[in-house]
């Protein structure tokens, strides 16, 4: 794993090498959990290093998520617990299946 920070973004990549895996999350610094930035991508196709260089891409291009938005990461949390609760619902036989992908797990 690595980890950077600023004063108000705290970023993380990670590699995962059984899977191989890499994740990428950036958050608002001492905050909830699905108010973050994800991206994810899979050895495969693109090598690990390809991987890495398309996660800081996608970074780079989202200045709200490099400039600590409040608001960006308010409405991403408001988004990501919404699916989590379709999602919850819907394997509890209380809601239809949801669509999209799985919230990231942590």
């Amino acid at each position: 794993m690595v980890r950077f920070e600023s004063a108000d973004v705290e970023v993380s990549v990670s590699y995962f090498p059984p899977e191989g895996q890499v994740d990428l999350f950036a958050r608002l610094r001492r905050r909830d959990r699905y108010e973050e930035f994800v991206w994810s991508g899979m050895v495969g196709r693109a090598s690990l290093a390809r991987l890495v260089q398309l996660a800081a891409k996608a970074l780079r291009g989202n200045a709200e998520a490099l400039s600590g938005g409040e608001l960006y990461y308010r409405r991403l949390g408001e988004a990501r617990r919404r699916k989590a609760e379709e999602w919850t619902a819907f394997y509890q036989g209380k809601g239809p299946q949801p669509r999209g992908k799985l919230p990231e797990a942590r």
